[in-house]
């Protein structure tokens, strides 16, 4: 069953647009940042255990690794 899209989807399309665009321009902070700059020394050659020490596992970093080069 295809529905037409109506004037509520295009308001609730919108509603999360902007909320979205309003949240662009804030900065990471605490684990994020962390997480960051780890991905980002990683990539440049930095072992993870031996160069940057974290207590979490590594899949954290590959989503974080993934993530950065798919949206920049």
């Amino acid at each position: 069953m295809n529905r037409p899209f109506s004037s509520w989807n295009a308001l609730a399309l919108g509603s999360v647009l902007l909320a979205g665009g309003l949240c662009l321009a804030m900065p990471f902070a605490g684990d994020q940042a962390i997480f960051t700059v780890y991905v980002r020394q990683r990539t440049r050659g930095a072992v993870l255990y031996l160069d940057i020490f974290e207590f979490r596992q590594p899949d954290i970093f590959i989503f974080y690794a993934v993530s950065g080069r798919l949206s920049g």
